[in-house]
């Protein structure tokens, strides 16, 4: 994959993640209360079984939050896969959509 330079986050802890993208990575937003989030590749692949099922995750998927601080989640492919249909099944159940109107925070960033 292209090497994109993107700034880790300053909450950040892991040395073998190449973030690709974060939103909201700003040290003001964190330290005004706000949260962020970043996705990246992990350079080594975090392997485990569990009831047979070999898990091999290579995407970092990390929050930071003020009430729980940060949290880093690993997931391969099918995760990623599921979770982006989990969100539009959502957006769709609850007609919620996904979209940048309103959130003038976020839109900054594109």
């Amino acid at each position: 994959m292209e090497s994109i330079n993107v700034k880790k986050p300053s909450f950040c802890m892991c040395e073998t993640c190449n973030p690709i993208v974060n939103m909201q990575n700003d040290d003001e937003v964190i330290k005004n209360g706000g949260s962020c989030m970043c996705m990246g590749e992990n350079s080594i692949i975090e392997e485990w079984t569990s009831n047979k099922t070999t898990h091999k995750n290579d995407i970092c998927f990390c929050l930071y939050s003020p009430f729980k601080g940060w949290t880093r989640n690993v997931m391969n492919n099918d995760d990623f896969s599921v979770i982006s249909v989990m969100i539009r099944q959502f957006s769709k159940i609850t007609k919620r959509s996904i979209s940048l109107a309103g959130a003038d925070h976020v839109r900054k960033l594109f």
